[in-house]
């Protein structure tokens, strides 16, 4: 991994990830505005897309 995207992926962690939360799925706007935050689930696959179409909504 080069040095500038390890830079890049650490703004990212300290923007998106303070708590440092590992696996971290985020769901985003366009303009980069958080829509929801989850993790691993053990759910099925349909039941995890439900979960990330939920952050849609709100």
């Amino acid at each position: 991994m080069s040095l500038e995207l390890t830079a890049e992926n650490k703004k990212i962690a300290e923007r998106y990830n303070k708590e440092g939360n590992f696996p971290l799925v985020l769901l985003l706007d366009p303009s980069g505005k958080v829509l929801g935050i989850t993790g691993y689930k053990n759910v099925t696959p349909q039941e995890y897309i439900q979960i990330l179409h939920s952050f849609e909504k709100k």
